[in-house]
């Protein structure tokens, strides 16, 4: 079995000391399940603040990344329903309220299928918006509270 830094150096094609999500997307993608760069952005954002992940936060990506792939891939299907993606979402312990999935899940199904790069999208967002709601509403009141510092930080992820 392949360790995560073995798995870190095959995805460095660059031979760089950290994995762009150009490398990530191409090393997590296989011709079934091609990961979006765009997903592995808001991914690596929502772990590291950054586009990229380090050797030390590859973990935590990988942990993510293959997990949404893993789940996805128990069905054996080139696609969910909308309601298996439900499923699905719920299975992983997102904290959104369930309109708020159904909302997302929404914007990115197709004639009520989900295909996999949807997906990954999906999940990224979600994770996405589970970061800014524990940094931005530690509460849990459904109410985010930014002090004026932390607009530039905010403003900053969606780079």
């Amino acid at each position: 079995m392949e360790s995560l830094e073995q798995k870190f150096n095959r995805f460095n094609v660059k031979n760089q000391n950290h994995l762009d999500a150009e490398d990530l997307a191409t090393g997590y993608s296989s011709p079934s399940c091609p990961v979006p760069i765009e997903a592995v952005k808001l991914i690596t954002r929502s772990i590291t603040s950054c586009d990229f992940a380090t050797q030390q936060d590859f973990f935590q990506v990988d942990f993510q990344v293959t997990g949404f792939i893993n789940s996805f891939e128990r069905f054996n299907s080139q696609f969910l329903s909308i309601k298996q993606c439900k499923d699905v979402l719920n299975m992983l312990r997102f904290r959104q309220k369930p309109a708020t999935i159904q909302q997302i899940i929404n914007r990115f199904a197709q004639n009520d299928r989900v295909h996999f790069p949807e997906y990954m999208m999906i999940c990224a967002v979600l994770l996405l918006t589970q970061r800014l709601q524990s940094d931005f509403d530690p509460e849990g009141t459904g109410r985010i509270t930014i002090e004026s510092g932390s607009i530039s930080c905010l403003g900053l992820w969606f780079l």
